[in-house]
């Protein structure tokens, strides 16, 4: 045997060696085990995987979401289906079932594909077309949907879903009665940003690094939450988690789109230079440590940064930090939020939030800095089986300081911006704000009462009331500094009271299809906060849906 043969030997025990580590390190096996399929928060099960934690008598899952096949399934392992109600039972076989997903194609076990069609007809009235819509652009479907999504090797998820909407400013037109788009009439209405779904995910047991756009939600509120919510259309993001039987880490980056409007330009110094809000970019930081004690208690605390004015550093993304005390008040504004979750009893969920954005110190109050800007959330839930559905009933409470998510430089605000180009007239570009928690944003004190009874993928009804008190403060009013500003009291200013009946009934008529109906009654006092003008309206909206 010569040295060629022996390097020969050693090369092929090399490639071999490495062959199996790669395999032993990316858990490449069949497509059977790939569990990084990661469930969009429209997913309906969500809602029952919390429910089957509070019949078992523990407290609720992770309150970060999306979640990926991997966790949920960590989550069921907490879950004895034997001792489950028949409602339970019913439940837990369908998450089951959503876990093992037959796709349309597979190849040598280790790429697999999947698709589905959904198809949605919607039609909206309302009495009163000076009062704006409850069920608005966040909650209309899209005339059609379809997800394409992709497994490769038991490590690597993708999704891309594509859709037909129309844009955002169809909500304020007044004879918009359908979601209906007709391609050769009515191409101007199409909402021309898509896909707002669109992300490579690659993970293995226990964690998950995401790359992409989908929509994100962190918090335990019912009607919102303070920090990050599932309000905005959708977020660009690089996140990276991992989950454990008693913790869960989570960091992640996500670019907020830095326009400036035009009126904002106009505050600059010089035209067209930069000088003033400082560079084009605009990126929210967070890292969140979630602990969970005694199968009864949930505790969560986030730390967030918003970054801007000036491009990131190398250190922005050392998410092992503690970013306030970093100081960089030129070009950051920074957030903690807790969260707390109790079951103290089966069937019972209490839960809450505190965000800090700003707190004044009597040092601070000396020199007219930042004004206390907090943000308070809280209620309580239960669900009680009845043969194969549940009783649901749930209060919340929730308040914004009349200074919350707002700063004096528009790449500061906990606010995103989206650009978008509208073909409806007038034609060109216009800027759609919104905060990045609560809805309601800033100078807001909402109460919401609910009660319903559901079976899962069968039926639904349920009935709430919404008290609204808005104060004049939003997410665009101009940020003051001063102790006048520091004793601003939510609401303030000429108070808008909004009241809101809302009846909700969902079933399911034949196999795939779903015919579903919203009614609302609005009564507002101070509408648009002029003092003694009232308004009512009733708001009807019918769907049709039909998955394939």
């Amino acid at each position: 045997m010569g040295p060629s043969d022996i390097v020969r030997i050693h090369s092929k025990v090399f490639l071999r060696t490495i062959l199996y580590l790669f395999l032993i390190i990316s858990g490449i096996s069949v497509y059977a085990e790939n569990n990084q399929k990661v469930f969009p928060l429209s997913w309906n099960k969500y809602e029952g995987l919390d429910i089957l934690f509070l019949e078992s008598g523990i407290s609720i899952p992770s309150t970060l979401k999306p979640f990926s096949a991997d966790e949920v399934k960590k989550d069921l392992r907490k879950i004895d289906p034997s001792k489950l109600s028949p409602a339970g039972k019913l439940i837990y076989k369908k998450i089951e079932k959503d876990l093992n997903p037959k796709p349309l194609y597979i190849e040598n076990s280790t790429f697999a594909f999947n698709s589905s069609l959904d198809i949605n007809i919607e039609s909206y009235r309302h009495t009163n077309s000076d009062v704006p819509w409850q069920y608005r652009y966040e909650k209309r479907l899209p005339v059609f949907k379809i997800p394409l999504e992709f497994w490769i090797f038991n490590n690597v998820y993708a999704n891309v879903t594509l859709s037909m909407k129309k844009e955002h400013r169809l909500d304020e037109v007044k004879d918009n009665y359908w979601n209906i788009i007709s391609l050769k009439n009515n191409f101007k209405e199409l909402d021309m940003e898509i896909p707002f779904r669109a992300f490579l995910s690659i993970g293995n047991n226990n964690w998950r690094v995401t790359y992409g756009r989908d929509k994100l939600d962190m918090g335990n509120g019912e009607t919102g939450n303070m920090m990050l919510s599932d309000y905005p259309d959708f977020y660009d993001f690089l996140f990276v988690t991992t989950y454990w039987n008693y913790f869960k880490f989570s960091a992640g980056y996500i670019y907020l789109e830095p326009w400036l409007t035009p009126s904002e330009k106009a505050l600059e110094p010089f035209p067209n230079r930069i000088e003033y809000f400082g560079e084009r970019y605009k990126a929210f930081l967070f890292h969140r440590l979630e602990l969970r004690f005694w199968e009864k208690v949930n505790f969560s605390i986030t730390e967030s940064l918003i970054m801007g004015g000036m491009y990131p550093q190398i250190r922005d993304f050392n998410f092992m930090a503690v970013f306030h005390s970093w100081y960089e008040f030129e070009r950051s504004n920074g957030a903690l939020e807790a969260d707390l979750e109790i079951t103290p009893y089966k069937w019972i969920n209490l839960y809450g939030q505190f965000f800090l954005n700003e707190y004044q110190t009597e040092y601070e109050e000396k020199s007219n800095s930042y004004p206390t800007a907090l943000g308070y959330l809280g209620g309580i839930k239960a669900y009680y089986p009845v043969k194969t559905g549940y009783l649901n009933a749930g209060f919340e409470w929730a308040k914004t300081d009349p200074l919350l998510y707002n700063r004096y430089n528009p790449f500061l605000t906990y606010v995103t911006r989206r650009r978008i180009w509208s073909f409806y007239p007038p034609d060109g570009f216009y800027y759609l704000d919104k905060p990045l928690g609560y809805y309601l944003g800033p100078d807001a004190v909402t109460y919401s009462i609910y009660a319903g009874y559901s079976i899962l993928d069968s039926f639904s009804v349920k009935i709430g009331y919404q008290n609204i008190e808005k104060g004049e403060m939003t997410i665009s009013s101009p940020y003051l500094m001063s102790n006048d500003a520091a004793g601003l009291k939510t609401p303030t200013g000429i108070v808008e009271y909004l009241n809101i009946l809302h009846l909700h009934i969902d079933g399911t008529i034949v196999k795939n299809l779903l015919l579903g109906t919203d009614l609302y009654y609005l009564l507002l006092t101070n509408f648009n906060h002029i003092q003694g003008k009232k308004a009512e309206d009733w708001q009807w909206v019918v769907s049709l849906s039909y998955h394939l």
